[in-house]
């Protein structure tokens, strides 16, 4: 992959479900009554277990698969 290149509509999308997923998972596993802001902080964290998990340790898609990303110097 090209250095700064943009991600496609399809890698996009995939990002955004992902952290939506997990944004739902932290909503659903708190009390009704408590609410949660939407932080990319703790999302990554989350979603960095879960890729160690998914593609790590059961091999079943690769981190591109799982969360496409673009490398920078």
């Amino acid at each position: 992959m090209v250095e700064g290149e943009i991600f496609t509509q399809i890698e996009t999308e995939r990002q955004d479900i992902v952290d939506n997923l997990i944004y739902c998972l932290i909503e659903d596993l708190i009390p009704e009554t408590k609410q949660i802001e939407w932080d990319m902080e703790y999302i990554a964290q989350v979603r960095d277990v879960i890729k160690d998990i998914v593609v790590d340790e059961l091999g079943l898609m690769t981190e591109m698969e799982f969360y496409p990303y673009r490398e920078t110097n």
